[in-house]
C-alpha cells in the first residue's frame, strides 16, 4: 500500500466513525448555502461543452460505449427506481441507482445502493 492508498484508508477511517458522521451531518446542515454556493462555482468551472464533445466523439466511434449508452437512456425513461426501494444486495440501503447485469436485456435492471453498486463493478 503506498503512501496515497494509505493517507485514502485514513480519511475514510475517519469518515465512517460514527461521531463523526454526525458532525457531519451538522456542519452540513449549519453551512448548506456556502456549500451549494461552492457546488454551482465548481459546476461554472467545468468546461461542459467539452465534457459533451468527449461523450460524443466516444459515442461516434466507441461501438460498446454507444450500446451500453442507449440502455441506460431506455431504462432511465421506462425504469424509475420506486421511492423507499431497498438495496437488492444489501437489504439495508435505499436504492439509488440502477444495475444492467445483460445490456442485452435493457429492461432487466438491479435496484441497488451506490455503495453496492460501486463493489459490483470492482468485481468484474
Amino acid at each position: 500500500m503506498n503512501k496515497e492508498e494509505r493517507k485514502k484508508a485514513k480519511r475514510k477511517e475517519y469518515r465512517d466513525k460514527p461521531e463523526n458522521k454526525e458532525r457531519q451531518k451538522e456542519y452540513y446542515k449549519s453551512n448548506i448555502k456556502k456549500i451549494l454556493k461552492k457546488q454551482k462555482e465548481y459546476d461554472k468551472k467545468r468546461d461542459r461543452k467539452k465534457v459533451y464533445e468527449y461523450i460524443k466523439k466516444r459515442y461516434q466511434t466507441d461501438k460498446e460505449f454507444k450500446r451500453k449508452f442507449l440502455v441506460r437512456k431506455k431504462a432511465r425513461g421506462k425504469i424509475s427506481i420506486p421511492k423507499k426501494q431497498i438495496c437488492g444486495i444489501c437489504k439495508k440501503n435505499l436504492a439509488v441507482e440502477r444495475h444492467h447485469e445483460d445490456y442485452s436485456k435493457p429492461l432487466e435492471v438491479k435496484f441497488l445502493c451506490k455503495k453496492c453498486h460501486i463493489n459490483i463493478h470492482k468485481i468484474k
